[in-house]
């Protein structure tokens, strides 16, 4: 504002400046000229205006105000427009997150939903580690959440990963069984992916029942330590590696040094330990249904689904859409497993919390 009321004074100045040169120009001419001229048309001559001075004076300030004016309006428009663009963003924001809140947490909708049962859906997708993309605590999560749903009759848990961490897969198989044994326990069924193998058979072994897809790719029973040995690679361009270890076996697998018998038997032990944990696992849940050797069964090798059935991995083939057809009369609600990390999550749990729907 103050820039353009300095512009326009400027220009003001300027043309008053023009103006009083004008005029004595104007009275030099009358000098010369004083012989031919009354005095009478002389003071005519000098009073009567330039036809452009005042009016130009007028236009422009005239042409200042109109402009301002409308540089005004145009900016409390916008103004406006903004203010009501980040009013409909931050409304929206809040609708999707208070949705949200209420779909993940244990509050019924009774303002819209009638009083019929549910099946749930807890669909865990992915590999299984601590840092993602299937987390054991956003699992349990979801599970716990399912169970404790009073409107929730059935559970289906939709299991589509190749396994992953040991530990992580034994924190969710664990809850499952604990859910299962609870004397308020609900009927589990994991229904295959396209795989379910390792930690997730690992998990399926707790639930009621397992059905799979004929095409699942099934088993893969037992442990791996991927190892990787680049001492060779060093050697050859002269760059040797020192580590100072408390016991031989602290830094064990290495992968810049090269492995010793030790640390290979000790890897060794540790895999078999783990396939006979999940080996004994396999046998108290299903034991009586297996029709496998013991040798087949911890070769590690995986079956199409219809022959896990077959050898009693798993109770028989279908898919979640069999399950549902199954259980027409009860409607479905989905148990959204969260995906590790972001944003998202956090101001969902910050806006759970704030509403008082943590669940």
């Amino acid at each position: 504002m103050s820039q353009l009321i300095s512009s326009f004074l400027a220009k003001a100045g300027g043309l008053h400046a023009k103006l009083r040169e004008r005029l004595a120009a104007k009275r030099e001419r009358i000098r010369q000229n004083r012989h031919a001229l009354s005095e009478t048309a002389i003071d005519d001559l000098l009073l009567k205006p330039e036809p452009d001075s005042t009016a130009a004076l007028v236009s422009l300030t005239k042409s200042y105000v109109l402009h301002m004016r409308d540089q005004q309006r145009r900016e409390r428009r916008w103004q406006r427009i903004r203010r009501t663009i980040i009013v409909m963003l931050m409304v929206s924001g809040m609708l999707g997150f208070w949705f949200q809140a209420l779909e993940q947490s244990d509050l019924q909708w009774r303002f819209w939903q009638d009083h019929k049962t549910h099946i749930a859906v807890v669909e865990i997708r992915g590999a299984i580690s601590a840092q993602g993309p299937v987390r054991a605590v956003a699992a349990i999560h979801a599970l716990e959440r399912a169970f404790n749903d009073p409107a929730v009759a059935k559970i289906a848990i939709v299991l589509d990963s190749p396994g992953g961490s040991p530990a992580e897969s034994e924190r969710i198989a664990d809850v499952i069984a604990h859910l299962r044994t609870r004397p308020d326990a609900k009927p589990i069924t994991v229904i295959g992916g396209n795989s379910l193998a390792s930690g997730a058979y690992l998990i399926a072994l707790e639930a009621n029942h397992i059905m799979v897809p004929r095409s699942a790719l099934v088993g893969s029973i037992g442990a791996a330590i991927p190892a990787w040995d680049f001492s060779g690679f060093l050697r050859e361009h002269g760059i040797e590696r020192q580590t100072y270890t408390s016991g031989d076996l602290k830094a064990m697998l290495d992968p810049f040094a090269p492995h010793s018998p030790q640390a290979q038997a000790k890897a060794q032990e540790l895999v078999t330990q783990m396939r006979d944990q999940f080996v004994d696992r396999i046998q108290d849940r299903r034991g009586h249904l297996l029709r496998i050797d013991h040798a087949t069964l911890t070769s590690g090798q995986v079956w199409l689904g219809e022959y896990a059935v077959k050898y009693g991995l798993a109770d028989r083939t279908g898919t979640l859409r069999t399950l549902l057809d199954e259980h027409a009369d009860l409607d479905v609600r989905h148990f959204r497993v969260e995906q590790a990390g972001g944003v998202g999550q956090w101001l969902r749990v910050q806006m759970q919390a704030f509403l008082g729907l943590d669940g």
